[in-house]
């Protein structure tokens, strides 16, 4: 009977064991998974940033040449208007007819 109360025991023992190893490999498990998901979390924010750099660098760059094309259209409608204007026969000239009216002989 001893001899059974000591292997109940041994074996409570060993299942204890057993137990605080497999909690302890759980809680192991669960921090490791933790600095895992924080390191994704980590790659996707600086990932997502560096897509939102890219996207305002794109479209700053695409301000500039509208600009540069406005400032460019603007020169040349300035040239174009100086070329038209320069080829463009001047307009007639407003003569005053002078006729003497029967009064003014």
């Amino acid at each position: 009977m001893q001899a059974a109360r000591q292997d109940a025991g041994h074996a409570a023992a060993e299942l204890a064991g057993a137990r605080r190893a497999g909690e302890q490999a759980a809680e192991h498990a669960r921090q490791q998974a933790a600095r895992e998901i924080a390191a994704v979390q980590a790659a996707c924010q600086a990932q997502a940033g560096a897509a939102r750099s890219l996207a305002g660098a794109a479209i700053e760059r695409a301000e500039r040449a509208e600009a540069a094309l406005d400032a460019e259209r603007a020169e040349r409608r300035a040239l174009t208007d100086r070329l038209t204007a320069a080829a463009a026969p001047p307009p007639p000239a407003r003569t005053r007819s002078h006729t003497t009216t029967e009064k003014q002989q």
